[in-house]
């Protein structure tokens, strides 16, 4: 059997705990920040569609409802967390049928287009800057699932008023757009970045970088 000296017995643990101290930091590069889970997942056989509602006409147009549904509707398939998505134009013609302060319920709303799972989401903010001085797009949503197959109607979450969700774009602070063009361009991104994250409640994503998320 072949003998080392005892010194160098002494310095091999010394020497290999460099190469040990590296490990944590490449695994970490190799597979990224762990994602965040879905708070909800969606029944896949279920046919759903995505409605925006804003009674408080928080949205400077009408045209940012669908905006925000169509994103939703985008990533949820992408992300194959259904299979069956209803095209949210019919349901948000639906409700212009509403007579004032008699809303149609949810679940005949979405009945009416042919879907059985409603992505309910409430518009309780929207701005592109805080002091109208600096562009600060921020806005706040509430979402609920409610399904009409089962009649059970809301299903998640389980507060009645639905899961907050904050979206602060904080990486494109700067001037504020001083056109019409670029006003509507920035709304219509806020409006995506919003349909975006509300569709990430229920699929598991890569954390947004760079983004605020208040959501509780």
């Amino acid at each position: 059997m072949r003998h080392f000296p005892r010194a160098a017995l002494l310095l091999a643990p010394l020497l290999a705990a460099p190469a040990c101290n590296i490990v944590g930091p490449a695994l970490y590069v190799a597979h990224g920040p762990d994602k965040v889970k879905a708070l909800f997942e969606l029944p896949k056989e279920r046919t759903a569609v995505v409605f925006v509602d804003d009674r408080q006409s928080y949205l400077p147009r009408r045209t940012l409802r669908r905006v925000i549904a169509d994103q939703a509707t985008k990533d949820l398939l992408g992300a194959k967390v259904v299979t069956r998505m209803v095209e949210p134009r019919g349901v948000l013609a639906a409700s212009t049928a509403d007579q004032p302060g008699f809303p149609t319920d949810i679940i005949t709303l979405g009945k009416s287009v042919g879907a059985d799972l409603v992505v309910y989401v409430t518009v309780d903010g929207f701005s592109l800057s805080p002091d109208r001085q600096s562009y600060n797009p921020s806005a706040r949503v509430r979402v609920k699932v409610v399904d009409g197959v089962s009649e059970k109607g809301r299903v998640w979450p389980d507060d009645l008023r639905g899961h907050p969700l904050d979206v602060i774009m904080g990486e494109r602070a700067g001037a504020m757009p001083d056109s019409p063009a670029t006003i509507i361009a920035a709304e219509d991104r806020l409006g995506a970045e919003i349909g975006q994250r509300v569709a990430e409640l229920f699929y598991s994503h890569e954390p947004n970088v760079g983004k605020v998320d208040r959501s509780k």
